[in-house]
C-alpha cells in the first residue's frame, strides 16, 4: 500500500500514543469551574500526567531533529495536529488557571521546547488564530 509518509507506522503510532491525551485533559481542565477546587486539582493532574507521557517520549529518543517521528527531521501530521491544541494550551493555561510557561519550563523542558519550536515556525506564525479570540472561545467553553 502506498504511503505519504516517509516514516513507519509503529513511529507514528508512538508519537501518537505520547500525545493523544493531552488535549482531552486540557478540555476538561480547562472548561472545570470553579478553578482551584479539588476537583480542579484532580483535571490538572491529569493534564500534567499527559505531558508527562509526551515528555517521557521526547526525552527517551535519540534523533537529530526536534519533531515526534522518526528522526524528528521532518514536521510530520502528528505534529501539525498536536501545534494548535499546544497553542491553546499555553494560553488557556496562563490565562485561565494562572500556570506560567516558566512553570512548564521546569516541569517539562523538553516538552517546553518542543512547544517553542512549533510556536516558531512560519507556516504557524502566519495562521494561527490571535491570542485573544483563543482566549474568547475558551470563555465562552467555560461558561
Amino acid at each position: 500500500e502506498a504511503s505519504l509518509s516517509t516514516y513507519e507506522m509503529k513511529d507514528i503510532r508512538a508519537a501518537k500514543d505520547a500525545s493523544n491525551a493531552i488535549f482531552p485533559a486540557l478540555a476538561r481542565y480547562l472548561t472545570h469551574l470553579p478553578d482551584g477546587n479539588e476537583d480542579d486539582a484532580k483535571l490538572r493532574s491529569n493534564l500534567e500526567k499527559a505531558l508527562q507521557r509526551l515528555e517521557d517520549y521526547l526525552s527517551h529518543r535519540n534523533v537529530s531533529g526536534p519533531y515526534l517521528v522518526g528522526d524528528g527531521e521532518q514536521y510530520s501530521l502528528v505534529d501539525a495536529s498536536l501545534t494548535p491544541k499546544l497553542y491553546h494550551m499555553w494560553i488557556g493555561i496562563n490565562e485561565f488557571k494562572n500556570i506560567s510557561p516558566k512553570h512548564m519550563a521546569r516541569m517539562f523542558p523538553r516538552v517546553y521546547r518542543y512547544i517553542k519550536t512549533l510556536l516558531a515556525r512560519p507556516s504557524f506564525l502566519k495562521t494561527r488564530p490571535k491570542q485573544a479570540t483563543v482566549i474568547w472561545g475558551w470563555t465562552i467553553a467555560r461558561s
